[in-house]
């Protein structure tokens, strides 16, 4: 076959085409003959061409209008959020990681202000807790408190709602404090010890 965008001279469709058969042409046509394109008479293309009535305009119109109001979507229920989070982390897991269990991305400073905290506090502080595919900055089971560092791509307003379900779930599941930490505000308080 020849590349596309490829213009086939006359002398190379001679060496590598091979001209079709009597016989074959003959099957080929005596099959075709009862294919026909199907033909319209005039009046039943100017019945298609003809605009639509008023009515017809203004139903189409209305469920337009209800499409936009009313999505095919209904969104998910929460127990189908949490499968959706905990199948999507494992197949993760099973691809990428041969199994093994993921890690979320840390922040740049969150450990430096999760280290602080622990020292100031005299606490040790699980990282990256898991619960039902939420990965929590950390998590401290003595005192069964959840700490979250606030890093620049969460003052965002959807991301600010996304962090808020978050925070109800997590708080429900856990029944803990939670605890949201500004990364500015921190570093800040950091470098100033």
């Amino acid at each position: 076959m020849p590349k596309k965008g490829y213009k086939q001279t006359e002398e190379r469709r001679k060496k590598f085409c091979r001209p079709m058969r009597e016989e074959t042409k003959k099957k080929l046509s005596a099959l075709l003959t009862g294919v026909k394109q199907k033909k319209r008479s005039e009046e039943t293309k100017n019945k298609m061409r003809k605009p639509k009535s008023s009515l017809h305009v203004k139903h189409i119109k209305d469920a337009r209008a209800r499409q936009v109001q009313q999505p095919h979507t209904t969104p998910h229920k929460e127990i189908t959020k949490l499968k959706l989070r905990v199948a999507i982390l494992k197949n993760i897991a099973i691809r990428r990681n041969a199994g093994e269990p993921i890690c979320a991305r840390i922040g740049n400073n969150e450990t430096k202000i999760l280290n602080t905290i622990e020292k100031e506090q005299n606490i040790r502080i699980k990282r990256q807790h898991v619960i039902d595919g939420y990965f929590i900055d950390g998590y401290c089971v003595e005192t069964n408190t959840a700490y979250e560092v606030d890093e620049a791509h969460h003052h965002t307003d959807k991301q600010k709602l996304k962090d808020k379900e978050r925070e109800e779930y997590i708080k429900d599941k856990l029944d803990c404090k939670f605890i949201r930490l500004d990364e500015k505000e921190c570093m800040q308080k950091v470098k100033d010890l």
